[in-house]
């Protein structure tokens, strides 16, 4: 098993300006043929359109579940993180510690990286997602053909993570006496497979010159040059050389990914990050869990005054309708499911574990999802207000 970080963060960026270009067809002088020819250019002008792009990074999404352990090549395991299958992710016990075949004990890989730098990592791959997301709206709202140069001010509300265990197996093999060939497939989907690339030097070299051949007859070069030197520097030079690569490609791939594992390792250790992972950080999730049962429980002593209906997220309403009592003006506490006597660590845990659950992308039905939509903003929008001090607080007393 190796280890992954999953992190959610909800981001809003302001696209503040960007340069947006038309294509358009004028005429140019054309030194070469001394003549006034048409040609394509894009013209690009300045504009300052102020959109504002929300979106909730969800654990459930590729990018958001980073690799923590630096002993296999990334670039490997990379392939197999299980996406929206995390969803069906379990509590670890011991009996999944132990293999059913011969009860020896299954390796773990440690869990090497410290959440500052799965925080780092994460903010990238939401920043890339915000430029993409900021250009294809511009390509569509001014309907140009090309943008460049976007001011995107890209702000992370809220970092949390949860580490995770993901099954894999792994199959080794020896490959020219010392360097180890690796095969990974995904333990929960078996169709996921990565892993080193061995090739046959031999079939590789054949075609390699071949190739080199075809493009001496085609290019002509052959009436040029002498028939030997053409055979040694255009035919057997490039089939001994690429064969050669194929051979030892698996130690030069190895090799690569211990520059670079050493590489990221020192970066890591270098991290400014004070503590270690706390408590409320690696069990978010389960102590969303528990609340919510401790919650249903006392509901069933009491009248329900809160209106919950229990299911999976407990919640039957929106922040746009229904009566709310004196402590609760907007409903805010009822959304995130929670009392309004819950501590902060209350209110994390709550808006953690309901953001698994009530995601917008965990719905494919478009009415679900567009509802899914309208309700986890009012979810945000409680959880921005209730996570700040100052805010609960002007809330509590009605004042915000």
């Amino acid at each position: 098993m190796t280890h992954s970080m999953l992190v959610c963060m909800p981001a809003r960026s302001t696209l503040k300006g960007a340069e947006i270009g038309f294509r358009k067809l004028v005429r140019r002088y054309n030194p070469a043929t001394k003549r006034s020819e048409p040609t394509f250019e894009t013209q690009y002008h300045w504009v300052s359109p102020g959109a504002v792009f929300e979106q909730y990074f969800s654990p459930e999404m590729a990018d958001m579940q980073i690799v923590a352990s630096y002993h296999y090549p990334r670039a490997d395991v990379l392939k197999l993180r299980p996406g929206p299958s995390v969803a069906a992710a379990k509590q670890v016990d011991r009996h999944m510690m132990t293999s059913p075949a011969d009860g020896s004990t299954r390796r773990v890989s440690a869990f090497e990286m410290k959440a500052e730098t799965g925080r780092v990592k994460a903010i990238s791959a939401i920043k890339s997602h915000q430029f993409n997301a900021a250009r294809d709206w511009l390509l569509k709202a001014y309907k140009c053909d090309d943008t460049r140069g976007l001011n995107l001010d890209v702000n992370v509300l809220q970092f949390s993570a949860a580490p995770v265990l993901m099954p894999v197996f792994l199959y080794s093999s020896q490959h020219f006496g010392n360097t180890k060939v690796r095969t990974f497939v995904a333990g929960f989907d078996t169709s996921k497979v990565s892993g080193v690339r061995v090739f046959d030097e031999t079939k590789i070299g054949l075609a390699a010159g071949v190739l080199a051949s075809a493009g001496v007859l085609f290019s002509g070069i052959w009436k040029t040059y002498p028939a030997f030197q053409l055979f040694s520097f255009a035919v057997a030079a490039p089939a001994l050389l690429i064969g050669f690569a194929a051979k030892y490609w698996p130690q030069l791939r190895n090799s690569m990914h211990q520059v670079r594992r050493d590489a990221e390792q020192y970066l890591n250790r270098t991290t400014d990050e004070s503590g270690s992972f706390s408590t409320s950080w690696t069990h978010a999730y389960s102590q969303f869990e528990r609340i919510r049962q401790s919650r249903e429980q006392s509901q069933q002593r009491s009248s329900g005054s809160y209106g919950y209906s229990g299911g999976s997220s407990g919640y039957s309403g929106d922040s746009s309708g229904g009566q709310y009592s004196s402590s609760d003006p907007k409903g805010y506490y009822k959304l995130l499911e929670i009392e309004p006597s819950a501590s902060k660590a209350d209110v994390q845990a709550a808006f953690r574990g309901l953001a698994m659950k009530q995601h917008p992308d965990r719905f494919e039905d478009p009415k679900q999802k567009k509802a899914a939509t309208v309700k986890f903003r009012h979810i945000l929008e409680a959880y921005t207000v209730l996570r700040d001090d100052n805010k609960r607080h002007l809330y509590d007393t009605d004042n915000l």
